[in-house]
């Protein structure tokens, strides 16, 4: 596998092993994969994720992120926020 770089393969690895992760369930391990690429995000995933369910979907609803990509450009939340409501 090719990561971004040791931290990401140290916090995946070890998501795997803390939540029992069944290496044939590649569907989740692919997600834990892309949520531990970054610290912050896995800190606010971990506690969704179990080998028995695999990811609450409520974390995808509580996530904000911090920024909001939108036709190649950054905007902050509140830009985004304003962009919606048009």
């Amino acid at each position: 596998m090719t990561f971004k770089n040791k931290k990401h393969a140290e916090r995946f690895f070890a998501a795997l092993a803390d939540k029992r992760i069944d290496p044939d369930d590649r569907g989740l391990m692919a997600a834990i994969y892309l949520l531990t690429s970054q610290k912050r995000i896995w800190n606010e995933f971990a506690h969704f994720v179990d080998s028995k369910n695999g990811i609450d979907p409520e974390a995808f609803h509580l996530y904000e992120p911090k920024a909001v990509i939108t036709i190649g450009k950054t905007v902050s939340r509140a830009a985004a926020a304003g962009i919606r409501n048009r």
